[in-house]
């Protein structure tokens, strides 16, 4: 059986994500190094739930949970969405936190 999946983030996977964000290894990446509360992260989290051009998942691996991926710009007009991918780095710490990428939402236009 592969343990190897991704599920919709969810408002209990919040303090883990936020951890995982606010470690120093992570969040050298981000817009700002600055450490979020939880406040903070259950604002974001009232966002992207009703945003319909972003979606989120937890990425497990052996049944763990080691990362977030997402989508954002989600667009089917403009033909195209937006990745992002973070991931826990005690799991994979010669994985880069953020690779992103362009890709088409209809390949074949």
């Amino acid at each position: 059986m592969n343990n190897d999946l991704l599920r919709p983030l969810g408002p209990d996977d919040l303090e883990l994500v936020r951890t995982w964000r606010n470690s120093p290894a992570v969040a050298q990446y981000m817009y700002t190094a600055d450490p979020i509360s939880a406040e903070q992260q259950q604002a974001w989290y009232a966002r992207i739930s009703h945003d319909a051009t972003v979606q989120y998942w937890l990425i497990y691996h052996q049944s763990r949970p080691v990362g977030v991926a997402n989508l954002y710009a989600i667009s089917s007009s403009a033909n195209f969405v937006v990745n992002a991918f973070s991931n826990d780095t005690a799991v994979a710490r010669t994985t880069k936190f953020a690779l992103r990428g362009y890709w088409p939402v209809n390949p074949t236009q």
